[in-house]
């Protein structure tokens, strides 16, 4: 298993930052391997929402949102043919801002297991 941890500030408050990341669809505008997103499942986004994206490198990930407290978590998890895994995002009040914390995890499925 990969995994990776991210934390960055910025200076919107938690509300606001909470519902820009939860919203893939804003991913490419902040991850440049991002083509494209498009939600797959209908109502507001929270617990249970999907999405469907396409990747530099990967092709095409399925994402489906499996924790939801705005404005401080939201875990997914994530699946595409040749990995399996997930990001947790934290946030907390900070300084008039946001504190974020990102983690991000993969498991490579087939032949990609290669790469562990």
């Amino acid at each position: 298993m990969f995994e990776h941890q991210l934390k960055t500030t910025f200076q919107q408050p938690p509300e606001e930052v909470f519902d820009f990341l939860v919203d893939f669809r804003n991913e490419p505008k902040w991850n440049s391997d991002c083509q494209s997103v498009e939600k797959t499942s209908g109502g507001p986004i929270g617990p249970g929402t999907t999405f469907s994206s396409r990747m530099k490198r990967v092709g095409r990930v399925e994402t489906q949102i499996i924790d939801f407290q705005r404005p401080t978590r939201c875990s997914t998890h994530d699946r595409s043919r040749g990995m399996e895994g997930g990001l947790d995002f934290r946030l907390e009040p900070k300084n008039g801002g946001t504190a974020l914390s990102l983690g991000a995890r993969m498991q490579p499925r087939g032949p990609m297991r290669l790469l562990e």
